[in-house]
């Protein structure tokens, strides 16, 4: 007896040991931030995965451009390219993005079966000898919670490589925000610095007159306060320029000592009347498809759907069969077990209750992401309309007025009669309007690309052309 339950031990180790051949081993790999933080701060423009990253991209059909070089300086086209490889959103959501992946390759498999041994031993039997019966337990889907839990977690995945989509979307979007604020920046600069010029050249002649008697200091010193504060501006917009720079650096996923040389594109619209018109007329009619958030809430309320109905089914049992061999009183015994679970008291009530629950939140994100995509829409279309209407008011009202005063002082002092103080206040209203045009310039391309933003799909071919990155990053 003694010998079959040797036989029957090893039997049953030789079954466990070929079920945990195939089990994947564990290796440590720790974080090194040290490493990471050498790599940032080394990384440039000329990386390989940026170069091979480049060739997937089409160029916009607006570019100059024909093909994807750094080496004279970085366009918008090009920065976005570089946003979509290195930015480290992008590369932590593409990264989820592999582990749903991961979870959805690996969906709907049956659970590991159950490896038992019996030892059983008659008390009242005159013989002390113990027998042994081995036996593995399968599990039998039969209630259908594997092909749900497949479609859910499938489901799960699509909607992670749409919110990529749409990160990737939101990127370009606001990288085109930061060129343009950017642009603006160093457009203020520039009127700022040569409204200096222009100034110290009056102020070579005021101080002229000041000496001869013909200037009071009071009215001297005018000048030279204004000077002073225009010196103050110069200085905040080149501070502002500065932290424009390092905010691209940021958001393209640079070091902020990477050289980025940016080719200026000019301040105006990119969408003509018509193009803005159909991206308009789209997003009436069907917000609920053009938005890549709004179609990630939707596949997440299809998941939370699909969870509901696979907690519903596991009030159902699966079958539990278990063979089993053993030998007992020199017979050889093969047994089969059966068993299911019955769901009277429990009923799986708290795992239905919480997916029904999920289900409604996962509803009320939908709506709400609807509602606020909605309001934002309205918003940018106002912000677009205001800022329109105040260059339009700039450019017809003040602007020419502007024109004619400074001509008027031109001819007055060539004729030997300076008013230097209509001077001064000819060249402050000069640079004041450059400025409000500036900003009118600035609000209505941003207020553009927020109404860019809302619409997702429906503008991506009409304004950004880059192609996205959704199916190549899983």
């Amino acid at each position: 007896m003694i010998h079959s339950i040797h036989i029957g031990m090893q039997r049953c180790i030789a079954l466990a040991i070929a079920l945990t051949a195939g089990c994947q081993t564990y290796t440590a790999k720790p974080l090194d931030l040290s490493q990471h933080r050498d790599a940032f701060l080394s990384r440039t423009l000329q990386a390989p995965d940026l170069t091979q990253f480049s060739a997937q991209l089409a160029a916009p059909p607006t570019s100059a451009q024909s093909s994807f070089d750094l080496t004279d300086g970085v366009s918008l086209a090009e920065a976005e390219c570089v946003a979509l490889v290195f930015n480290a959103e992008l590369r932590r959501e593409r990264l989820q993005a592999g582990a749903t992946l991961a979870t959805a390759e690996t969906a709907g498999l049956w659970t590991d079966p159950v490896l038992g041994v019996d030892f059983t031993k008659l008390l009242d039997a005159s013989s002390s000898a113990w027998e042994v019966f081995g036996n593995i337990a399968f599990t039998l889907p039969l209630s259908g919670r594997l092909e749900l839990e497949t479609a859910r977690v499938s489901t799960e995945h699509q909607a992670q490589l749409t919110r990529v989509a749409a990160h990737e979307w939101e990127t370009r979007v606001a990288l085109r925000q930061l060129w343009t604020e950017r642009a603006a920046t160093a457009l203020e600069f520039d009127a700022t610095r040569e409204f200096l010029a222009q100034l110290e050249l009056v102020i070579g002649i005021v101080d002229a007159m000041e000496t001869a008697g013909e200037l009071s200091r009071t009215q001297a010193r005018l000048f030279r306060v204004e000077r002073a504060v225009q010196r103050n501006a110069l200085l905040l917009r080149e501070s502002r320029l500065a932290r424009s720079n390092l905010a691209l650096r940021a958001l393209m996923g640079l070091p902020p000592n990477a050289v980025l040389a940016c080719i200026d594109a000019p301040l105006s619209a990119s969408l003509s009347d018509a193009e803005r018109l159909a991206i308009g007329s789209a997003i009436e009619s069907r917000l609920d498809a053009t938005s890549l958030r709004l179609r990630a809430a939707g596949m997440d309320y299809t998941a939370a759907e699909q969870s509901l109905e696979a907690e519903v089914r596991a009030q159902y049992p699966d079958l539990v069969i278990g063979p089993g061999f053993g030998k007992q009183d020199g017979d050889q015994q093969f047994l089969l077990g059966l068993s299911a679970p019955l769901g009277i008291f429990n009923g799986n009530r708290a795992g239905i209750a919480r997916a029904t629950a999920a289900r409604e939140i996962a509803r009320a994100a939908a709506e709400t992401l609807l509602e606020d995509l909605v309001h934002a829409l309205a918003d940018a279309r106002a912000s677009h309309t205001s800022a329109a209407l105040r260059r339009t008011s700039l450019e017809t009202d003040m602007i020419p007025l502007v024109d004619a005063q400074r001509a008027d002082t031109r001819r007055v002092a060539e004729q030997g009669e300076v008013d230097t103080l209509l001077l001064l206040e000819s060249l402050k209203t000069q640079q004041n309007a450059k400025i409000l045009l500036i900003e009118a310039l600035r609000d209505e391309v941003l207020a553009e690309l927020r109404l860019i933003e809302v619409a997702g799909e429906v503008a991506m071919e009409i304004a950004l052309p880059i192609n996205t990155t959704q199916e190549t990053d899983s």
